[in-house]
């Protein structure tokens, strides 16, 4: 079936909408030609349908028969009887999404729509007018073959996802053509998820004590390196991380061995283990807000070459008494930072996890 004028008007306003959030995948496909692998067809029922030829045999992407009814009983197999935050793997000609939208939009606490293939995109978009969904503020989209992109689209619905769940619609004709790649994404998603509520938890407890840290350790920051000029200053220099644990004091002697032929970076728990040993690490780390982190620097004489890597919420006794040189480490997701980057300018962002 080839795309009619009206078609092509509906794909255009589409992607002018998609313009104003996303400006990138708007010229993408702006510029795009679809695949000859791809083709629309129509079905018995006028609904159309996407075939996929590139396998053995064609592959259809949604029902050669009926793909509304197909999609409407996938949504009414799904029982959503609260609210969520809906995650589609794999969008097709956008039946289901459609369905969820027509029969559960009182239930929709937000979507992020994760499309694989650039080339179903293209098509979803000249199916039918998506207005509605894409002037909605808690809608996400992702276009990408690379499943590590899909977490960073659902950050700006943490809220929505910590109040109302989680919960993944699979495309299955998507899923079969690309299994690895939902399945990757699933697991980025699901890590992604576990290291927010983590923080969260420790935000909770600590919050009080960080912002207290933070507006302490203004003169540290204030005189310290920001990450920005040592941005791949180092790259592809051999790296040792130092940390505390089991293993540490059976295989840090070997490190003695190779000390001059790598950088070697320590945490602060294991600083006093490694300078029992005879390693001055070139970089020491902390971010421990606590009380209890200052006891690893004591009775410590840092060498004048040894760098204080630290955050803005570790305790401040320790970047206040260190008397070498410091860099301040910025994490990405603390809001005070910003505000501190406004004032004194840009550091450079560090994603701590």
């Amino acid at each position: 079936m080839n795309s009619s004028e009206p078609s092509k008007i509906v794909f255009e306003n589409n992607v002018n909408l998609i313009q104003r959030f996303d400006p990138e995948l708007a010229q993408r496909l702006t510029q795009f030609k679809p695949s000859s692998q791809y083709v629309l067809t129509e079905t018995p029922t006028s609904h159309p349908t996407l075939i996929f030829t590139g396998g053995k045999r064609p592959f259809y992407l949604c029902s050669s028969k009926d793909p509304k009814t197909e999609a409407q009983r996938e949504i009414q197999s799904l029982a959503a009887n609260e609210s969520s935050v809906y995650v589609f793997l794999g969008l097709g000609l956008g039946y289901t999404l459609e369905s969820l939208l027509e029969y559960e939009a009182a239930d929709i606490a937000g979507l992020l729509l994760v499309e694989r293939e650039i080339d179903i995109f293209y098509f979803f978009l000249h199916r039918r007018d998506w207005s509605a969904l894409l002037t909605n503020p808690a809608v996400r989209i992702v276009i990408t073959d690379n499943p590590e992109k899909i977490a960073p689209a659902a950050k700006s619905l943490l809220p929505q996802i910590m109040g109302s769940g989680l919960r993944f619609v699979d495309h299955r004709p998507s899923a079969q053509l690309f299994n690895e790649f939902y399945a990757k994404g699933v697991d980025c998603l699901r890590h992604f998820l576990q290291r927010a509520i983590a923080e969260s938890e420790f935000l909770v407890m600590h919050g009080r004590l960080i912002q207290r840290n933070a507006l302490l350790n203004l003169p540290a920051i204030c005189a310290s390196h920001g990450l920005g000029p040592l941005r791949d200053y180092y790259k592809n220099q051999p790296a040792v991380l130092v940390a505390a644990g089991p293993s540490l004091g059976k295989n840090i002697g070997i490190l003695t061995q190779y000390r001059s032929k790598v950088l070697v970076f320590c945490v602060d728990t294991a600083y006093p283990v490694a300078r029992q040993h005879g390693i001055f690490p070139d970089f020491i780390a902390a971010a421990d807000p606590s009380e209890l982190n200052p006891r690893h620097f004591e009775g410590i004489q840092p060498d004048k070459n040894e760098i204080l890597l630290f955050e803005s919420d570790v305790h401040p006794a320790i970047p206040s008494h260190w008397p070498g040189p410091k860099i301040f480490i910025n994490s990405e997701k603390a809001a005070i930072n910003r505000w501190m980057e406004r004032i004194a300018g840009q550091f450079g962002t560090f994603d701590q996890g």
